[in-house]
């Protein structure tokens, strides 16, 4: 059993939030506005699936923040539905898997692919040894 954990290590807190970036909306108490939440316009391989499925769906990112992804290609889930997904990244000469827990938000229509955006409520780190 995948044992999924919020605690973020610095790598991907680096990769995510950018190096001294805030995780969390700020709100400017001059003007009262909140700010969004960065987005990273990463470009990774991604596979996922609806949770309890044994079938992946493959696809790419389009854009990552702290709170979640925007995925296009493959298969395209029902708005709600939960989800586990997988992607890989690199720190240096380091590769790991980041499995991940959410949940889809919205699906955005496409030209030639559909895309989704889903939550990324839960995370852990699973090494990757070459």
């Amino acid at each position: 059993s995948l044992r999924l954990s919020r605690s973020i290590s610095r790598p991907f807190r680096d990769l995510v939030h950018g190096y001294g970036g805030c995780p969390l909306p700020r709100t400017s108490f001059v003007t009262g506005c909140v700010s969004r939440i960065e987005r990273f316009p990463l470009r990774l391989a991604i596979r996922y699936r609806t949770a309890g499925a044994s079938q992946w769906s493959h696809g790419t990112t389009e854009n990552i923040s702290a709170q979640g992804v925007l995925v296009r290609g493959g298969a395209v889930p029902a708005v709600r539905d939960p989800l586990d997904f997988r992607f890989e990244v690199s720190v240096g000469a380091n590769r790991s898997e980041v499995a991940c827990r959410g949940a889809v938000v919205r699906t955005v229509d496409g030209d030639p692919e559909q895309a989704f955006a889903a939550t990324i409520d839960a995370f852990t780190f699973v090494r990757i040894l070459d």
